[in-house]
């Protein structure tokens, strides 16, 4: 059975005389046609270049902790022979900074990851 013929004698099939052939249409007929517009993925402009700047700032973060990391060891492995107590007490500090400087550059790349999987 065709679902558009009507079993009663005499009915017209298709729209009510009110309706309008277009549902998204306003009720005159014209206008804007709404279910043409989708999402996109594209709401900031550039926002690759961002991403990059982001991850590049990131690593020279990282690549700064480390040598910060770096300098406090031979500090505080040598600093008997370089100037005594204050310069092994520098370099331990020096150290746990950059240890602290390595742990927040991982926690902010690993929660800007999961912001961009979003």
């Amino acid at each position: 059975m065709d679902p558009t013929s009507d079993p009663t004698p005499g009915a017209t099939a298709g729209p009510s005389p009110g309706a309008s052939a277009n549902p998204t249409a306003p009720a005159g007929g014209s206008g804007i046609d709404f279910s043409e517009f989708h999402p996109s993925n594209e709401g900031l402009t550039q926002l690759d270049i961002w991403k990059t700047i982001a991850n590049i700032l990131m690593y020279v973060g990282f690549g700064a902790a480390f040598l910060a990391f770096l300098i406090g060891l031979i500090m505080w492995g040598a600093g008997h022979k370089i100037g005594g107590r204050h310069v092994l007490d520098e370099g331990k500090t020096t150290i746990f900074r950059a240890i602290a400087v390595g742990m927040i550059l991982g926690s902010a790349g690993t929660i800007w990851t999961w912001v961009v999987a979003q």
